[in-house]
């Protein structure tokens, strides 16, 4: 017959909270004597005995597992982020479960409420950000600070929201891709950008702008980079500003790919006629040429994590907001 906990203290005479706080490893937290606990793990070990996962969690009050909301993970920053929660949750003993949204509002919403009914101990979101016409849901927001559930936004947060926060220098790094084109000498300058409300991207063409006023916008309305509207936008460009140097502040490294590409098919030369710097960097062994504004991903992933489980372990702490510098590449570009 099957081995549970009950009839392992009933066979050493203790109680079933007893064989249950020793498998826990809190033995010594509650003054369980050294022999007791020897004998519990001894005849544990013998019996090959497996603790039942939701029962343990019942019991303890806590599952040690963290819930993760990324919009997607199809690109590589959002890996290396993952990376640097997992290497802190691991640490500490906790599992991680991770879902997408694949940007859509109403399946971050369900996917929220699934983690929450799965007893999660806290929550590490970077949310979905919509359209500029959009109007995204909020229930499950609502939903988690009813239940006061911990929860840090990571890269970006939702508007309203006032909660704890891991960000980035976005504002600092727009302004500094702007700085940068005029020092290159650039005679028009455009930033390009995705039409949604992903208060990062806000962040870093409000920098951009306060030091180019009379920048050209050109905000795409759908997020696959290969779509028609920027090769028109780009040619429209380079018709009506011939002859002068073009700078261009991508605020994805996706789209910087893009705009050279377009660029580069219309006979155009990077560094000659036209200059690209963009939030991101190449990957290791690849050089597009173009200057880089190095985001600190795996950090927003280490502090994101370190301040969910602060959050965990003081539930009357104030909001933590934490914002991590970038790092400027310049060094790297080449006039390919």
């Amino acid at each position: 017959m099957k081995k549970t906990m009950k009839s392992i203290a009933q066979e050493l005479g203790v109680s079933r909270t007893t064989v249950s706080l020793v498998l826990q490893g809190k033995g010594d937290q509650y003054r369980i004597s050294r022999e007791t606990q020897d004998r519990i793990l001894e005849t544990v070990k013998k019996e090959n005995y497996t603790p039942n996962y939701f029962a343990q969690t019942l019991n303890a009050g806590s599952s040690r597992t963290i819930g993760i909301i990324f919009p997607d993970i199809f690109e590589s920053f959002m890996v290396h982020m993952l990376r640097g929660i997992e290497d802190v949750l691991s640490a500490q003993n906790y599992m991680m479960i991770l879902m997408t949204s694949r940007f859509r509002h109403e399946t971050e919403a369900r996917n929220t409420e699934e983690l929450l009914r799965r007893g999660i101990d806290g929550l590490l979101m970077a949310p979905t950000c919509g359209y500029e016409t959009e109007s995204p849901p909020r229930r499950h927001l609502e939903l988690i600070d009813g239940k006061k559930l911990p929860l840090v936004m990571i890269d970006r947060i939702t508007e309203g929201y006032t909660g704890s926060r891991v960000l980035q220098e976005d504002r600092k790094g727009g302004t500094a891709a702007a700085e940068y084109l005029i020092a290159q000498g650039c005679e028009v300058c455009t930033v390009v950008s995705l039409n949604i409300s992903a208060s990062s991207l806000q962040e870093r063409i409000d920098g951009f702008t306060r030091q180019i006023p009379e920048c050209r916008r050109l905000l795409l309305g759908r997020q696959d980079r290969n779509a028609g509207d920027l090769e028109k936008a780009l040619a429209d460009t380079v018709q009506a500003h011939r002859g002068k140097k073009l700078g261009f502040f991508c605020t994805t490294y996706g789209l910087s790919l893009r705009v050279k590409e377009i660029l580069t098919g219309k006979g155009l030369v990077l560094h000659r006629d036209y200059t690209v710097i963009r939030f991101g960097g190449d990957p290791e062994g690849f050089s597009s040429g173009m200057a880089s504004l190095i985001q600190p991903h795996y950090e927003l992933g280490i502090s994101s994590a370190q301040i969910l489980l602060h959050l965990m372990d003081n539930p009357e702490a104030k909001p933590v907001w934490k914002s991590l510098a970038l790092r400027a590449d310049y060094g790297s570009v080449t006039g390919n």
